[in-house]
């Protein structure tokens, strides 16, 4: 529940419904004025958290609305949820119910790639468990000749990602399949890049997460199963290494500690045709992506 403001012989500012949303928030979030211009400039039409022409009143209708958004923050709905965007890799993309919000540490896996292919650019990409369809809509605007497929089991990511490939204007170079990773693929179909950030969280640190994530973040695209890792056998146990082109390149995320399953030691060690694993660590610290390259 909120605080509805009352009493008011005039219509409140905007200024002032920003003041009064940063106090419903003061208990969520470390920077509350942040998020309450964000969820102001959600209903303004403005971009980001840039809110303009602060002394206008803001219509009842308007301020109806920035309470409801205010409410659904306050329970911990993801502000990227309640907006129904977010930033990724400099572009704003749709997000929604049933699908999980891209992480701004998954844009490692873009970087590294594009780091790895600018000068020998892949014509065909394969995302496997396209999400809101972030990284292969990031992937094809790198690269500008490629053509992407993305495959997702649920109708909510398949949705999103039509979304987000009509905005960006890929319908004519990204596909998308639905169905399990391996069933979705034609045989035979080599590709230059496959991806994929798949679910790498162990099932009993689920309860353990964030209320953001816990309660309103798809817990099918969050547990890789007993150990996490369950995700990474259907990948590399199957014929999905052997759809990578000859000088190919797979990359995947990974979770904080899961290094050593890639490592000599680690069940996904060696992988028929393919060089050693790379990896790369995110701001923290952490090993967050997997290269490998196909050597035959």
């Amino acid at each position: 529940m909120v605080d509805h403001p009352t009493g008011h012989e005039r219509p409140m500012t905007v200024d002032e419904w920003l003041s009064w949303g940063t106090r419903m928030l003061l208990e969520l979030e470390d920077a509350p004025d942040r998020e309450a211009r964000g969820l102001m400039a959600s209903i303004l039409g403005g971009v980001g958290s840039v809110v303009i022409n602060g002394p206008r009143p803001l219509p009842p209708e308007l301020a109806d609305l920035y309470v409801e958004r205010i409410a659904r923050r306050r329970n911990r709905e993801p502000f990227h949820l309640i907006t129904g965007n977010v930033p990724f890799y400099g572009t704003i993309f749709s997000v929604c119910p049933g699908v999980l919000i891209p992480r701004p540490e998954t844009e490692l896996l873009i970087e590294q790639i594009f780091l790895r292919r600018q000068g020998c650019p892949p014509k065909s990409i394969l995302e496997l468990g396209g999400g809101s369809g972030a990284i292969i809509c990031s992937l094809l605007s790198l690269f500008p000749e490629a053509r992407g497929v993305a495959v997702d089991i649920e109708s909510a990511p398949l949705e999103c990602m039509m979304e987000n490939r009509k905005r960006l204007s890929l319908e004519n170079r990204l596909s998308l399949l639905a169905g399990n990773w391996d069933d979705a693929i034609l045989p035979g179909l080599p590709f230059d890049l496959i991806v994929s950030n798949p679910p790498y969280i162990a099932s009993g640190e689920i309860m353990s997460l964030m209320d953001e994530v816990r309660n309103y973040e798809p817990h099918r695209a969050l547990d890789g199963g007993e150990d996490g890792l369950d995700c990474y056998r259907q990948i590399l146990y199957s014929d999905i290494p052997y759809r990578v082109a000859s000088g190919g390149l797979m990359a995947m995320e990974i979770g904080a500690g899961q290094r050593w399953a890639f490592e000599s030691s680690g069940p996904f060690a060696l992988i028929e045709g393919f060089g050693p694993a790379e990896f790369v660590s995110d701001w923290a610290g952490h090993d967050r992506v997997v290269i490998w390259e196909r050597k035959d």
